[in-house]
């Protein structure tokens, strides 16, 4: 049986996870997706998020990334495994931005809405943190820190 799927290229991992008293819970198998790489604008999915890792080419020009609503990255935050330990306020995730594109091509990832933003200038690698500031069900909000 061969977890690869040519459409939804993943790699599995398998995770300690510290419990909220500290000590080590039993480990996970998650099912994380590849790299993601972009050319060009784009609106990312909670997918692409939760892959932590985007490479940016932009050769032919700087461009944005948008990220997905907060609702849709709750979610898929929520979902599944870690259901029994849910987002809260201040909680930070971290995506990897590569850009490999030429001189003065920044990207920029903005959140959805364009609330907050943050520039990854060309040849460089930032870790881009998302922090959830409203979990609540039809107010959810995050800001993109730098």
């Amino acid at each position: 049986m061969s977890f690869y799927n040519v459409a939804n290229p993943s790699n599995f991992a398998v995770l300690d996870l510290l419990n909220r008293q500290g000590t080590i819970a039993q480990p996970k198998l998650l099912r994380t997706s590849a790299a993601q790489v972009f050319t060009g604008a784009a609106t990312l999915t909670s997918e692409q998020v939760l892959a932590a890792i985007i490479v940016a080419n932009t050769a032919a020009g700087a461009y944005a990334l948008t990220l997905p609503a907060a609702a849709d990255l709750l979610a898929a935050l929520n979902a599944g495994s870690f259901a029994s330990s849910p987002v809260a306020v201040n909680d930070i995730i971290y995506v990897q931005v590569n850009n490999y594109g030429s001189a003065g091509n920044a990207v920029t990832i903005t959140a959805a809405g364009a609330a907050t933003s943050t520039t990854v200038a060309a040849r460089t690698s930032e870790s881009v943190g998302i922090q959830f500031t409203n979990v609540t069900a039809g107010s959810e909000a995050y800001s993109v820190l730098n």
